[in-house]
């Protein structure tokens, strides 16, 4: 083996690389999903990390047309499509994204003050979102659960209940598909039902509902993997 393909190799072991939302995405931040893909080479998305920015770089004009802005320059967000295609997700005070104009590329900077863990919150969730609508695809806040060889979903803004119901419905024999981002493919060619694609592994509860975990404990006392993320789910 040469050196360029040894370091080739080096590089796409570093790399997380899952199947989420029908997109095989490989990554330098760790996904923490367990949906994992074997062969880097087949990836729709590849995700690095960039050079930390500031929060006073976060607050410098914008070089394209704003999309979509949350409205807060604090805690919110704003999506921008550039003159060359390309876009940037900014969340402010907790990292950027910049998608290649091909939808194949993210580079996430994040807030150097910030919590890391935030921007792979952020990449799991939002940044994949916002890559699967620019792909035309039909992406609902939502999470669902397999029953009987079918799907049952639950849609509502944030705090509404999508992950408890989730976890409730697990906690009584169904399977999880996803959690927080759910993509629905519709054929318009055809009468079939639509399909929704599995996604996120993990339930983001918030403080108080995390005591459902103990409606998953067997005759041993087994319990799923618990773990706080940097957003305090």
């Amino acid at each position: 083996m040469t050196v360029l393909a040894r370091e080739a190799a080096a590089e796409a072991s570093a790399l997380d690389v899952q199947r989420l939302y029908g997109l095989v995405v490989a990554s330098e931040i760790p996904l923490q999903q367990a949906r994992p893909r074997a062969d880097v080479a087949d990836a729709d998305v590849v995700v690095r990390w960039g050079a930390p920015r500031t929060r006073r770089e976060q607050q410098r004009p914008f070089d394209g047309v704003v999309a979509l802005d949350s409205g807060s320059r604090t805690h919110g967000y704003v999506a921008v499509v550039r003159p060359d295609g390309s876009h940037l997700l900014r969340f402010y005070g907790a990292c950027d994204a910049e998608i290649s104009a091909g939808l194949d590329e993210v580079v996430v900077h994040p807030v150097a003050d910030a919590d890391p863990g935030i921007a792979t919150v952020l990449t799991t969730g939002a940044v994949l979102a916002y890559l699967l609508v620019r792909r035309g695809h039909a992406v609902l806040h939502g999470s669902a659960v397999a029953v009987d060889g079918g799907a049952i979903a639950f849609t509502a803004p944030s705090g509404g209940g999508k992950s408890t119901m989730a976890t409730l419905m697990c906690a009584d024999g169904a399977a999880l598909v996803t959690d927080d981002v759910l993509r629905v493919d519709l054929d318009p060619t055809c009468d079939e039902a639509p399909h929704v694609r599995a996604g996120a592994t993990g339930l983001r509860l918030r403080k108080g509902a995390d005591t459902l975990v103990d409606l998953f404990a067997d005759g041993a006392g087994a319990t799923p993997e618990r773990r706080v993320s940097a957003d305090l789910r």
